[in-house]
């Protein structure tokens, strides 16, 4: 089964939502218990300011929160937090 929602697990706890990566065959048994398309419940989960869930067609840093449509595209802005990292040991050491 493709997994549809990533749980971030960080944020608020929903009552009869699992708190765990997300298939289709779970939105479908969410979709039978409250009437709402998939579609419904994956925007639903995943607009909350404190969501639990992201899509997983989508990424996000974990040091800024920006978001990214491919894995490669947060590969590369990630090394920039690396290399801001890496300046600033560099400063530092040559400041002792």
């Amino acid at each position: 089964m493709i997994e549809k929602l990533r749980y971030i697990g960080k944020g608020e706890y929903i009552m009869m939502i699992p708190m765990r990566d997300m298939t289709d065959y779970d939105l479908a048994v969410i979709a039978l218990r409250t009437g709402q398309t998939h579609e419904e419940i994956i925007e639903e989960l995943t607009s909350r300011p404190n969501s639990i869930y992201v899509r997983s067609d989508e990424y996000y840093c974990q040091q800024c929160d920006k978001k990214y449509k491919s894995w490669a595209a947060l590969n590369k802005h990630e090394l920039t937090h690396t290399a801001e990292l890496t300046q600033t040991v560099d400063e530092d050491n040559d400041d002792a």
